[in-house]
């Protein structure tokens, strides 16, 4: 599981109207950068769903030029066993133990909302912040439980094709993220987001169905508007420092890495695949990358 991929869709979520039944990427969220050979930032949605994971003929093709592949973080099973680990509690308490009832009570009924199977007693071990970052997911294995997410299968695809594969950060630099917040904060983003769910139930909505078809429109132009509205946490300055460190703090090291990983490798084409939340606004990974002297071409 990768949290912080799905919490960056929740900035996603905000506008009341989006265009509704695509069944296909309709403008890949693909940059080419401005480098000879060519390389490429691409923005992914940690989801499985196959209108998803069907790469548009656009990416299919630089995807096959590419010498090497960079997702977020290595998605080998090292990473994935290590992220498991971290996610599970390690101070003798449970989710129980830690959320007050009313929260409890709303995290089960959503749970087992989205398949009676579910519950909130399935996540007893595991921190407040993973149950967090996974809420978003859940819905869409449970459709596709056979099926990886997007970012997991290019990684994956790569691999079989021979290509070099990395990631621009480590697991620990995400895991760390959400440990600096205590459990009373980690708390409020999960009461945000049952919030948010809520909405769109009363709306007849799904709010997973919205994400995809958000990203299969391909407009991630209006990212710093839609951050605005984000459901993170009621209190301001809570809000200020997730949006700091989930989002601007890893643009510029994202981009810093990336321009290194391409000077470091002359003559090759690269392939980056982030999550979609890091390609828009006036602080996007694409505005730093101009800092670091790469451009991207229209």
């Amino acid at each position: 599981m990768r949290p912080l991929a799905l919490l960056l869709l929740i900035l996603l979520i905000a506008p009341a109207s989006q265009a509704r039944e695509l069944d296909r990427v309709i403008r890949p969220m693909l940059i080419e950068l401005d480098t000879e050979p060519p390389s490429w930032l691409f923005g992914t949605i940690h989801l499985p769903d196959p209108r998803v994971t069907r790469l548009h003929p656009d990416v299919e093709q630089a995807f096959d030029r590419a010498d090497a592949v960079f997702t977020e973080v290595p998605m080998d099973s090292g990473s994935t066993m290590q992220m498991a680990r971290e996610s599970v509690r390690s101070d003798g308490r449970t989710l129980l133990d830690v959320l007050p009832d009313s929260t409890w009570k709303r995290l089960d009924e959503r749970l087992r909302g989205i398949h009676p199977l579910l519950g909130a007693k399935l996540l007893l071990p595991m921190k407040t912040w993973a149950v967090y970052g996974g809420m978003l997911l859940f819905e869409s294995q449970m459709h596709y439980p056979e099926a990886r997410p997007l970012d997991w299968q290019l990684y994956d695809k790569a691999t079989v094709a021979g290509k070099s594969v990395g990631g621009l950060e480590e697991v620990g630099e995400q895991i760390r993220i959400f440990e600096h917040f205590s459990e009373s904060e980690q708390q409020q983003m999960l009461l945000a987001l049952l919030d948010e769910m809520e909405r769109f139930d009363r709306r007849n909505e799904s709010i997973t169905e919205f994400m995809v078809q958000w990203y299969l429109s391909g407009d991630y132009s209006r990212f710093e508007e839609l951050l605005a509205s984000m459901p993170m946490a009621a209190d301001a300055e809570l809000r200020e420092e997730l949006e700091q460190r989930l989002v601007y703090d890893r643009n510029a090291r994202f981009a810093k890495r990336i321009a290194d990983i391409i000077h470091e490798n002359p003559g090759k084409s690269l392939f980056f695949a982030v999550g979609a939340g890091h390609l828009g606004g006036e602080r996007s990974i694409q505005a730093w990358l101009e800092q670091e002297g790469i451009g991207t071409r229209p």
